[in-house]
């Protein structure tokens, strides 16, 4: 006889091998089952009728409450714990109101409509702050990434929220503008040129989703600033980059800004408050051009190359760089190809805060073009900042029979400049007929806990490395992550600080590095990346 079966498979939450049921001794010898447990044996419709089955220790219930989240409802006829089916979502809400989805055997809070996490209809009916189901977390959450949210726009910092859309929100498709010129119209609302959407910019329809480009005269001189409803407001450019490290993409992105000779990109104006994020910039005379008095463009996850000069800002726009590549990309990414910048970032009369990016083998020698930061002037509202970035292999300018590759100065600066917790390196070891060197003397910046080969950068608790040395997983392939495998490598790691003051005022290290992998409480690794072992 064989008692106790079940005909479906039975989860439980104890199994230690079989058990021994007291009046079935035909069952498999085992150990038996701790207080609060029974053995159970299932039932095999194709086994023989004498075959000897394993039982399992399955959780006594009387009702589903009485049941854990593994094995979460209580079966009635066996007055046993056992994991939940496709189609009982009611078992489940009866057992609480809290988690009324069965997924994967267990009663979750909700179940995603796609992949491992995305809106759920019914997490954005319990909180606007948290819309995305999470399969591995089995709840609602904020949403993380774009991609999460229906829109395609998730609401991921203050810059894009609003008393109705706080951040970890995902916003309705109704107030996001998207170009994609493969299924379009002139009207919208899907657009077929980021022109005609800019045009409808207004309070409520802030963000524009670039999904996918064409002709590169549709995808060039883009104008922010011009227009009186364009001012004062936060606006928000989202390509297909904005969910990972810009320079890891493998295959070219479907929107592409820039591509017409002598012609700019994006061009910020007065009063334009502009976020870049996840873009891809080639080919343009300046990728991003900002200028005038209370304007600002913000740089996220975005890649630029083969442009005349990368990032230009001038007469007081204010200029952040974060989580960004600027240049040639590393091997094994869609960028290997590309060229590198003929000039990277140029500023005159404004601030700026260049912060976890890398500034890779930009500039041309032969035509006088600085390859890194070029200061004309500063704006002098607020400290400029290079923060935990790598600059490798700029081509440089000779100056006063010296060469200077990274950061130029027009003029002496002090520390209305600091550089904190970056690397500077090359492919070889510098030059000492011209004298080459990473950072203008001229700048004075003030240094804090930087990085190099040059003997000129040592101050402000910074390490000097040997001349001919680079610790990086792998250089020539413009991998710039340190390697813990050399001693080097391992000196980046320690040589970081999580804070530094300049003239009273306090610089904090970034939370994490250039990939999101987070950064230690107690020191940082310098450069973009945190070091690992290869």
């Amino acid at each position: 006889m064989r008692t106790g079966s079940l005909c479906l498979v039975l989860l439980v939450a104890v199994v230690a091998g079989s058990c021994k049921l007291p009046d079935e001794p035909g069952c498999a010898e085992g150990a038996p089952c701790p207080p609060g447990q029974r053995c159970l044996v299932s039932e095999d419709p194709a086994a023989p009728a004498d075959s000897e089955l394993d039982g399992v220790c399955a959780a006594v219930c009387q009702r589903s409450s009485d049941c854990d989240a593994l094995v979460p409802l209580c079966d009635r006829r066996d007055a046993v714990c056992r994991s939940c089916f496709p189609g009982e979502d009611a078992l489940c809400a009866g057992r609480s109101p809290e988690t009324p989805s069965c997924d994967g055997g267990r009663c979750v809070a909700c179940r995603p409509p796609r992949g491992e996490a995305s809106e759920a209809a019914e997490c954005a009916a319990r909180s606007d702050a948290a819309p995305v189901c999470d399969r591995a977390a089995a709840r609602c959450r904020s949403c993380q990434r774009h991609g999460e949210c229906d829109s395609g726009v998730c609401v991921k910092d203050a810059s894009s929220a609003s008393a109705q859309h706080p951040v970890g929100s995902c916003l309705p498709s109704s107030e996001v503008l998207v170009v994609d010129p493969s299924l379009c119209s002139g009207i919208g609302p899907v657009f077929c040129t980021p022109a005609q959407a800019l045009q409808r910019i207004d309070a409520t329809h802030r963000h524009v989703l670039l999904r996918r480009s064409a002709e590169p005269t549709d995808f060039s001189d883009l104008t922010i600033g011009g227009l009186p409803a364009q001012q004062g407001l936060d606006v928000r450019l989202i390509g297909p980059l904005a969910d990972r490290p810009p320079h890891t993409a493998e295959t070219t992105p479907s929107t592409v800004l820039g591509g017409v000779v002598g012609h700019d990109a994006l061009i910020v104006k007065t009063k334009a408050r502009v976020t870049v994020e996840g873009l891809y910039f080639l080919g343009a005379r300046s990728a991003i051009a900002c200028t005038g008095p209370d304007a600002s463009v913000r740089i996220l996850r975005s890649l630029i190359a083969g442009s005349e000069t990368a990032v230009s800002v001038a007469s007081g726009c204010s200029l952040g760089v974060e989580e960004s590549w600027l240049g040639r990309g590393p091997d094994g990414s869609a960028f290997l190809s590309v060229p590198a910048n003929v000039r990277g970032i140029d500023v005159s009369g404004s601030d700026f805060r260049i912060v976890n990016s890398v500034l890779v083998d930009n500039g041309n020698y032969a035509r006088d073009a600085f390859g890194g930061v070029r200061v004309h002037s500063l704006g002098g509202k607020a400290r400029s900042l290079i923060l935990n970035s790598t600059l490798y292999q700029q081509t440089g300018v000779k100056k006063l029979d010296k060469y200077f590759t990274s950061v130029l100065c027009d003029l002496v600066v002090g520390d209305q400049l600091v550089i904190m917790n970056t690397l500077f390196l090359g492919d070889k070891a510098l030059l000492t007929a011209p004298e080459e060197h990473y950072v203008d003397t001229i700048c004075g910046a003030a240094l804090r806990h930087v990085a190099s080969n040059d003997p000129l950068l040592a101050s402000g608790d910074s390490l000097v490395l040997p001349m001919d040395v680079a610790p990086l997983v792998s250089a020539p392939k413009r991998d710039l992550r340190p390697s813990l495998r050399s001693n080097e490598g391992v000196a980046l790691q320690q040589s970081g600080t999580v804070r530094a003051d300049v003239g009273g005022q306090g610089f904090s290290a970034p939370l994490v590095d250039l990939t999101g992998q987070p950064r230690p409480s107690d020191r940082v690794t310098v450069g973009a990346f945190e070091a690992v072992v290869p």
